[in-house]
C-alpha cells in the first residue's frame, strides 16, 4: 500500500497545487513542458471531474492519506467512471511526479556541492528493461540527459535519482558520462541472458517534471480559465497558486503573467472586456529598477489590494487601488484602448510613516475628483 509517511516536502505540495486541471483535448494541444504542469485524467471528459480528482490527490498528499482511501473516495464520487486499477495508476503516477519535482528542487539547491546525479531503478521483476538499463548511469545535473530522462519515465515508474559529491563519486568508484546513451545491453541477474535495449521514456513521459519551461505555454491557458471564473473564485486562485510560479517568472519574465482578477463592476468602469490583470515583462523589469525592495512574494498582495482596497478611477481606462494599512500597497491597473486586456502598470508600498501615508493617499484621491 502506498503511504505518505512522512508527509511530502513542501516543494512537492507546491508543485502539485500549481498544476492546472485541463480537459484531454487541451492537454493534447500542449507542449511536453506545459504538460508537466497541467493535469488531466484519461477517461474523464468533464473538466469538473478532472478538477475533483486533482483536488483529491492534493488533499491526500497534504494529509498523508493512503492510496486505498483515495480510491474508495473517488470511486464513489466518480460513480465508477474510472476503474480501481485506473484510479491507482492516476494516483501513483501523479504522486510520484510531485515527489520527483520536489526532489528536483532540493537537488538543484545543492548542485554546486553535489553536481553528479545517478539514475537508480528498483531493478526487480516488475522493472521495465528500458529502465533497468539506465540503472547506475551518472550524469552532471545540467546534462541534457535529464531533460528527457528525469523520473518518472512511465506509468507506475519507481525510478529515482541520487545526488553525489565529487568525494562520494571517488569513494564509490562511479564514472560519469555525457548525453543520452545509444543501444545498451541489460543482463538478467537470474539467467545471465542479454537483452539489447534502446533507452527511452515511455510514451508521454519525455520531459522533466521539475523544470519550469512550461510557463510560456501554460500561462495563456491559466489566463483563459481565470477569465471564465466568477471574479471571487478567480481572485482566490491567484492568491493561492502563484507563489512558486511567479517567483520563477519574476527572475526571467517571458510572456504576460496573470497577477489578479478584477470584480465585474471595476472592469466595467474602465471599459474592460476581461477581468484578468496581467503584468508584462517590460513592467516587471521597470518595477525591479524602481522598486527593488519588493520581493516576488509581495506581488501576491496585488490581489489583496484590488480585492480589499479603495478603488479610485484615474481617467477613462485606469483604476488606482489603495490598501490603507501600516503594510499597505498601491496597485495601478489600466485597460487597453480596445478593452481586451488589463495590465498592472505600477505596484508599490505605501509609506510606513503615518503622516506620509496620509499625504500620499490624499494625493491619489484627488485623481478621482
Amino acid at each position: 500500500m502506498l503511504h505518505f509517511d512522512p508527509k511530502p516536502p513542501e516543494e512537492a505540495l507546491a508543485w502539485w497545487q500549481n498544476k492546472v486541471p485541463v480537459s484531454k483535448d487541451e492537454f493534447e494541444n500542449m507542449t511536453a513542458e506545459a504538460r508537466a504542469r497541467a493535469f488531466t485524467a484519461s477517461g474523464l471528459h468533464k473538466l469538473d471531474q478532472v478538477s475533483l480528482v486533482h483536488k483529491a490527490i492534493g488533499d491526500a498528499m497534504a494529509a498523508g492519506r493512503p492510496m486505498e482511501e483515495f480510491k474508495r473516495e473517488m470511486g464513489k464520487k466518480l460513480d465508477g467512471k474510472l476503474s480501481a486499477y485506473r484510479l491507482e495508476t492516476v494516483y501513483r503516477t501523479n504522486v510520484q511526479s510531485a515527489y520527483h519535482a520536489g526532489r528536483y528542487s532540493q537537488m538543484m539547491r545543492v548542485s554546486e556541492n553535489m553536481p553528479w546525479w545517478r539514475y537508480v531503478s528498483v531493478d526487480d521483476s516488475r522493472t521495465r528493461p528500458s529502465h533497468k538499463a539506465l540503472h547506475g548511469l551518472v550524469r552532471r545535473y545540467d546534462d541534457p540527459f535529464w531533460d528527457a530522462f528525469y523520473p518518472p519515465n512511465g506509468f507506475r515508474c519507481r525510478c529515482t535519482v541520487q545526488a553525489l559529491s565529487d568525494r562520494q563519486m571517488d569513494r564509490k568508484g562511479y564514472e560519469a558520462g555525457e548525453g543520452t546513451p545509444g543501444m545498451m545491453v541489460w543482463i538478467d541477474p537470474q539467467t545471465g541472458a542479454e537483452t539489447p535495449v534502446v533507452p527511452r521514456p515511455d510514451l508521454g513521459f519525455h520531459g522533466n517534471v521539475g523544470k519550469q519551461h512550461w510557463l510560456e505555454t501554460l500561462l495563456p491557458l491559466v489566463s483563459a480559465k481565470l477569465a471564465a471564473l466568477p471574479a471571487a473564485i478567480g481572485a482566490s486562485f491567484t492568491s493561492k497558486a502563484q507563489v512558486e510560479s511567479f517567483a520563477f517568472w519574476h527572475n526571467n519574465p517571458k510572456g504576460d503573467f496573470p497577477v489578479a482578477v478584477l470584480a465585474d463592476a471595476h472592469a466595467a468602469k474602465i471599459g474592460a472586456k476581461t477581468k484578468v490583470v496581467h503584468i508584462s515583462p517590460e513592467t516587471a523589469r521597470k518595477q525591479a529598477d524602481r522598486h527593488p525592495e519588493l520581493s516576488a512574494t509581495e506581488y501576491l498582495r496585488v490581489q489583496d489590494t484590488i480585492s480589499h482596497g479603495e478603488a479610485i478611477q484615474d481617467g477613462l481606462k485606469t483604476l488606482v487601488f489603495i490598501l490603507d494599512a501600516a503594510d499597505g500597497y498601491v496597485s495601478v491597473v489600466k485597460a487597453t484602448q480596445t478593452g481586451k486586456a488589463l495590465y498592472l502598470t505600477s505596484f508599490r508600498r505605501l509609506s510606513a510613516d503615518e503622516a506620509k501615508r496620509d499625504k500620499e493617499i490624499l494625493r491619489l484621491r484627488k485623481k478621482g475628483e
